[in-house]
């Protein structure tokens, strides 16, 4: 037990010192450095919503510091279960402890991502943090390309220019934050997803059976037939099957679910969506910085 306790120790802090050396990761804490000593020279809150943003701003960093967490705890549970558990000992490979900070590495980074919209946002607008609509990132980035036809150039300038800033977040520019918001809404509103450490295999999760629409079943039991002639030649043990396939009148099948994600992808996906992240907010507090001491235009 001292030994794997050790193992744990000297793994986690390999990983934390890798993380720790990333440029992106660099790069953005000196911004919130500069950004936070800026909020600092305020004497007191404004009576403006320029101090909005720097709530906003807040937040970020705590989402970040909560994202490295799971980053450097995923990676590290990973390394100690290949170290501890050879592939070949048995057909399929899962960690509760990996799996539960991977899913919270993807939370987060759909809320980062979403945070970082709204901080630039509220430079411009006033809305209620309770409003439903925030949640939509790509709502959120419509609402500020409206900015771009202020008759303010002031406004215009800075909008268009964060609004460049924020473009590598968009899931046209880097398909791996549709990734990332699909395993999401796996793991909040579906079935939940599992990791396979060593990469998944077609049998290595439950099939799901459906109940098939009526206007449906002819063309389903020829696809069964096709499918079932490949192990049943003889006819007669098709249809017997088939048969066996419905239940007071109505045909079930059963189907594999996509919920099965090798840990490779995950991880791979964590990374570079870390990355943006990092790059992004850096680029976007480096612009807002200085409005925090020149913010009456804004409005």
């Amino acid at each position: 037990m001292d030994n794997q306790i050790k193992q744990k120790q000297k793994i986690r802090k390999e990983v934390q010192s890798e993380i720790q050396e990333w440029s992106e990761r660099k790069v953005l804490y000196q911004e919130l450095d500069s950004f936070s000593k800026n909020v600092n020279k305020w004497s007191g809150l404004p009576f403006h919503p320029i101090r909005n943003v720097a709530a906003w701003g807040d937040d970020i960093t705590i989402v970040l510091g909560e994202m490295i967490l799971s980053v450097i705890n995923m990676m590290s549970a990973a390394r100690f279960y290949k170290d501890n558990v050879p592939q070949t000992t048995q057909p399929s490979h899962n960690d509760e402890f990996l799996s539960y900070y991977a899913k919270n590495v993807f939370v987060l980074i759909e809320t980062f991502k979403d945070k970082i919209g709204l901080m630039v946002l509220s430079l411009f607008e006033d809305f209620d943090p309770n409003s439903e609509w925030l949640a939509d990132f790509e709502k959120v980035m419509k609402k500020l390309k409206t900015y771009l036809s202020s008759s303010n150039d002031y406004i215009k300038f800075n909008a268009d220019l964060l609004l460049k800033k924020l473009s590598p977040l968009g899931k046209e520019v880097n398909i791996e934050f549709e990734f990332v918001e699909e395993f999401r809404n796996q793991r909040i509103h579906k079935m939940e997803p599992r990791i396979e450490i060593y990469g998944k295999k077609p049998f290595q999760d439950w099939r799901y059976l459906f109940k098939i629409d009526k206007s449906l079943v002819s063309d389903e039991l020829i696809r069964l037939d096709k499918e079932l002639s490949i192990s049943y030649p003889d006819e007669r043990i098709r249809k017997d099957v088939i048969n066996g396939c419905f239940i007071k009148g109505e045909l079930y099948v059963d189907k594999k679910l996509s919920r099965l994600y090798s840990y490779s992808e995950i991880e791979d996906a964590a990374i570079k969506c870390a990355k943006i992240l990092m790059s992004v907010s850096a680029d976007c507090f480096k612009v807002i910085t200085p409005l925090l001491t020149n913010y009456e235009e804004l409005r």
